[in-house]
């Protein structure tokens, strides 16, 4: 169901109905005074006042007419209270201009200058000091919303939390100078010392940790939960850091999502980078459109739209864009080479400048430097350094096949396309001799043909066999 949130605040919860309770304290006093034994102490306190009043110290509720049920403890408390009710000041000063119903502040100088506002609780000295207006509001600790005039439903709690706020509304700050700077932002969340302390017109912005979001001034839709996190955010919006020091050195990109310790750490300007592992981007400062899943993973990029899943995937990567690895240290070394994609752990381990490579296995194309366009296919499929344009796949060289549903694999070398000519009895296992006769210069050219394609597979054959004997070897 939607909330109208105007509606909401029209109907905001309204001082209790003043007749009714006039007429219902009596009663409820009277019922104890009839209990056995319900006696009062001998001598009878003083301070007592008509209208359940209670007044105790020089000028407390000096101006008081009709007002009931309020209780004013302390030189010039509740001093301008004429008609209001169920107000309650502890300590010299305390609600010193109100006229309105409901408030209540304990310690020196708390809701001192509050006029019309009503239903605030200030606890603490000074707290809610200059509030004049302002309903609804929660102070607890020395100086907590010490600015406040006309703000509304805001809670500190702490050493001059939410200290500057003026206008700002709806906002919670709990630990000391938590949202101190804060004046006109609405709708944000402190959790901590020093937590968004420098945010002045920033709102919906959520800091958990001590000092999350400390230089925060005009920056919205931020959560930081950490120590330091986005500490040093001054503008960025709709950013997320989930650890201590995530995003900590963001001062104004936007966008970013940063679950880990120090993940990252060092962005300052990079837009729309997910970072999840301790020390994920690290160490990236402009680069965008990142995603690093593991620990340290694209720790040292700044550049554009890669994506690293798993521990030290795309480590040293630099400035190269573009570039997918998925495995623990995929793609290790490279720092330049752009358009590659690893999938295995070491895949591309090697790689720093080559570009457009594929690589699928583990220890696909390990020893591929700076080549270009290779594709490796299989574990261990290593390859040679700097080659280029080269095809690897494991098993094809190793595997026999025959029967009659064998063929030759041909290549189409316009187009790298891979397939067999299935059209052409030459590349059939099984040799078929023509003509009528043993003379017949067909027969002739078809053994000739056949005795060529034995020879071939023969020679293939030994070929496999060295290399598996090499492979055994290492």
């Amino acid at each position: 169901m939607k909330i109208d949130k105007t509606d909401l605040k029209t109907k905001a919860i309204k001082p209790m109905n003043t007749k009714l309770s006039i007429l219902i304290i009596p009663v409820v006093l009277a019922c104890f005074g009839l209990l056995p034994g319900a006696q009062g102490v001998s001598p009878a306190p003083d301070g007592g006042y008509p209208g359940g009043n209670t007044a105790e110290g020089q000028n407390a509720l000096l101006s008081r007419t009709t007002g009931t049920y309020n209780t004013a403890v302390g030189v010039f408390s509740v001093l301008s209270l004429t008609d209001g009710n169920f107000c309650t000041g502890v300590g010299a000063g305390t609600l010193l201009a109100n006229t309105a119903e409901q408030n209540t502040a304990t310690g020196a100088g708390a809701l001192l200058s509050n006029t019309t506002g009503a239903q605030n609780t200030a606890n603490g000295a000074f707290a809610l000091f200059s509030n004049t207006t302002g309903p609804f509001n929660t102070a607890v600790g020395v100086q907590a919303l010490f600015s406040n005039t006309e703000a509304d439903r805001n809670t500190a709690v702490g050493h001059s939390a939410l200290f500057s706020n003026i206008a700002g509304f709806d906002n919670t700050a709990n630990g000391a100078f938590a949202l101190f700077s804060n004046t006109t932002g609405t709708q944000n969340t402190a959790a901590g010392a020093f937590a968004l302390v420098s945010n002045t017109e920033g709102s919906s912005n959520t800091a958990t940790g001590d000092s999350a979001l400390a230089v925060n001034t005009t920056g919205g839709l931020n959560t930081a939960n950490g120590f330091d996190a986005l500490t040093s955010n001054t503008t960025g919006f709709s950013n997320t850091a989930d650890g201590a020091y995530a995003l900590y050195n963001n001062t104004t990109a936007n966008n970013n999502t940063a679950n880990g310790t120090s993940a990252l750490y060092w962005n300052t300007t990079g837009n729309d980078n997910t970072a999840t592992g301790s020390a994920a981007l690290n160490f990236n400062s402009t680069g965008s459109y990142n995603t690093a899943t593991g620990s340290s993973a694209l720790s040292f990029n700044s550049g554009d739209s890669n994506t690293a899943i798993g521990f030290q995937a795309l480590y040293s990567n630099g400035t190269a864009s573009l570039n997918t690895a998925t495995g623990f240290k995929a793609l290790f070394v490279n720092t330049t080479g752009s358009s590659n994609t690893a999938d295995g752990d070491l895949a591309l381990y090697n790689n720093t400048t080559g570009t457009s490579n594929v690589a699928l296995g583990s220890a696909a194309g390990f020893n591929a430097t700076t080549g270009n366009g290779n594709v490796y296919i299989g574990q261990g499929m290593e390859g040679v350094p700097e080659e280029s344009d080269h095809t690897y796949i494991r098993n094809v060289n190793t595997t026999n096949v025959s029967g009659g549903g064998a063929d030759f694999v041909t290549v189409d070398l316009a187009t790298g396309l891979l397939g067999h000519a299935s059209s052409s009895r030459r590349y059939k296992e099984g040799c078929r001799t023509g003509g009528s006769g043993p003379g017949d210069p067909r027969r002739k050219r078809a053994n000739r043909e056949c005795a060529i394609q034995r020879r071939q597979r023969d020679a293939a054959q030994r070929v496999s066999q060295r290399a598996q004997k090499s492979a055994g070897a290492r």
